[in-house]
């Protein structure tokens, strides 16, 4: 067995509750963090797809029609700009 392979069977064996009201010192909130994280990931990355992709997805599309008006207007003045000076020719 792979080293990946045995350190997965450790960890989801060994998986045992974090206690989260407890004083750490830097380092193990980062280790514990790291540990909360590969213990839940699934559920994490359940809700992201769930609530935060159509959200995202909205967003970027109201986010490019705003660029898309932008530029429509920044073409517009300079294209009238253009036509002024070509008239006052």
């Amino acid at each position: 067995m792979s080293f990946i392979q045995e350190n997965f069977l450790n960890n989801t064996i060994m998986s045992e509750r974090i206690e989260f009201y407890k004083n750490r010192s830097i380092g193990e909130r980062f280790s514990v963090a790291i540990d909360f994280l590969k213990q839940n990931w699934k559920a994490l990355y359940k809700n992201i797809l769930i609530g935060g992709l159509p959200l995202a997805i909205i967003m970027g599309y109201f986010w490019g029609q705003q660029i898309n008006a932008q530029n429509n207007k920044s073409y517009l003045e300079k294209t009238k700009q253009r036509i002024a000076i070509i008239r006052s020719l």
